[in-house]
């Protein structure tokens, strides 16, 4: 099936009329997608973006994970301005996007403009496999946005801003108290 341009503006402007996103620099990546049909040609939709080389989710606020993840090749990233940078520098590539809101699988518009993922594993993992990966990527997301809060608490403490130092201190706290190994 072969998605237009057109059909996918129309979805991405739907998405961002319907649902929020925490992150302002996503609502700014998709917009940039949205209006740039070069790179529009370049974006499939899928479900799963397990196995894709150059990939990003991005999930509404009313969800429980992460806001924004970009993946190219083996490197994970939460910063919507490395995967900007990637893609307006690699128009022409092809980047995978799985959108995540509250009734996706059964949205008109989005089952509308999805395909199916070209790299999906042939064989299943086992419950005990897909845990283990699970509890890596997981652990792997947290310590990374460890990293993320520290520069902003240094940076809150760099500027005296108080009320941002509180905040990400609480944000840090929560994260360090979160076990992920059983």
């Amino acid at each position: 099936m072969n998605i237009t341009t057109a059909e996918k503006r129309d979805f991405l402007t739907w998405f961002l009329q319907h649902y929020r996103v925490h992150i302002p620099e996503v609502i700014i990546l998709l917009d940039f997608l949205k209006n740039n049909d070069e790179v529009l040609e370049s974006v499939h939709f899928i479900n799963d973006i397990t196995r894709c080389e150059r990939a990003m989710i991005v999930s509404t606020d009313n969800l429980d994970q992460e806001p924004f993840l970009f993946f190219k090749k083996h490197l994970v990233t939460t910063e919507p301005q490395k995967a900007f940078h990637d893609i307006r520098m690699h128009p022409e590539q092809a980047i995978y996007v799985q959108v995540d809101f509250p009734h996706a699988l059964t949205s008109p518009e989005y089952v509308g403009v999805k395909e199916d993922n070209p790299y999906q594993m042939m064989q299943t993992l086992s419950n005990a496999e897909r845990s283990e990966v699970n509890t890596f990527i997981s652990e792997t997301l947290r310590q990374e946005r460890i990293a993320d809060v520290t520069e902003l608490i240094n940076q809150a403490l760099d500027e005296g801003n108080l009320d941002d130092f509180n905040e990400w201190t609480r944000v840090l706290k929560e994260l360090k108290e979160i076990s992920l190994a059983k």
